[in-house]
């Protein structure tokens, strides 16, 4: 499947695998947020191209892959980013897990296999 002469999106599968902190303990269910953003303009902010939010009730659920569908268009840059939210509010809060550098989403091809690591947010000082 690729793009047409009339620059359709491109379906790409993209199959996420969380690599949390050693260490995480997850008590109760969380929400997993998964995003896929158009990061193409760098002087403004980005544009969600395509997003999921799942429930991960252990640890072992947080390293199973997620899998996210994107149109993505040629010519444009697209990056994924994650967020183990504890409370379910949406809101990044201390003890989530969030990613905190730009992972690039591979747009030529019908499957990107990503790996995000994540960090846990502490208070601020």
């Amino acid at each position: 499947m690729s793009e047409s002469s009339s620059g359709e999106a491109r379906r790409v599968r993209i199959v996420c695998s969380l690599l949390p902190p050693a260490g995480t303990r997850l008590e109760g269910p969380v929400h997993v947020r998964l995003t896929v953003e158009d990061v193409s303009l760098l002087d403004s902010a980005s544009t969600t191209v395509s997003e999921i939010d799942v429930i991960a009730r252990t640890r072992d659920d947080l390293r199973k892959p997620f899998e996210i569908v994107a149109g993505l268009r040629a010519g444009r840059r697209y990056a994924i980013r994650g967020h183990v939210d504890r409370s379910g509010d949406g809101q990044v809060a201390t003890g989530d897990l969030v990613t905190t550098a730009q992972h690039a989403v591979a747009g030529d091809r019908a499957v990107a296999s990503i790996e995000l690591p994540m960090v846990e947010v502490r208070p601020a000082d």
